[in-house]
């Protein structure tokens, strides 16, 4: 009897493990405040990137710096972003890091994609098969909010169909590129305060 118990006990742990941690939409409201054009899809890739970091947009290190130096030129000079750093998802593990710290240099070049290799290797705890029912959660969350998106139910479709594939990787919905135009890398929290933020003046 005892081993039955501590069996569903168990069971029941596991179950309300995930995304019911979360305590409220804070972070992801303040998402919205920044960024209010920003659809379900962009909640989406900034849950994923949350839960899974940037290891999957790094196959080399060169090809990364290759991919960022192309970047950081390609930024306008009057580009001016909404915020220099912003956590991701609900729970703010990692955060968007612009790459204008890194074009009006006020931090080094390969401080930052130093942080940005940490970052990567860091991996998750969550596997890919984990993600559909994280997201599932998640939308769970949405609805039972009072947060509103265009086109919600169709994209709430068309996603929990990515969320299953291979590739459950997206990219910015093509509103939030055109409005924001973003540049900027996913470092994660710690690796944020310890190497990135001493070079941030407040």
């Amino acid at each position: 009897m005892k081993y039955i118990f501590l069996f569903i006990f168990a069971l029941l742990t596991i179950k309300s493990y995930s995304y019911s941690s979360y305590k409220n939409l804070s972070i992801l409201i303040k998402q919205i405040e920044n960024h209010p054009k920003q659809t379900l899809q962009d909640v989406y890739k900034s849950c994923y990137q949350d839960e899974y970091g940037p290891g999957h947009l790094i196959p080399n290190e060169t090809t990364a710096i290759n991919s960022l130096l192309q970047e950081i030129n390609s930024i306008e000079e009057d580009y001016n972003p909404i915020t220099l750093f912003e956590e991701t998802g609900l729970n703010g593990n990692y955060l968007r890091v612009d790459l204008t710290l890194i074009q009006k240099e006020v931090v080094p070049f390969f401080v930052l994609f130093r942080a940005l290799i940490i970052s990567a290797n860091i991996g998750s705890q969550k596997t890919d098969d984990d993600w559909s029912n994280i997201w599932t959660e998640i939308v769970d969350e949405i609805r039972n909010s009072t947060l509103t998106f265009e086109n919600f139910e169709e994209d709430v479709v068309r996603l929990d169909e990515i969320s299953k594939s291979k590739d459950k990787v997206v990219h910015h919905s093509e509103l939030y590129e055109n409005t924001y135009h973003p540049h900027y890398r996913i470092i994660e929290k710690s690796v944020f305060e310890k190497y990135i933020k001493p070079f941030i003046k407040n």
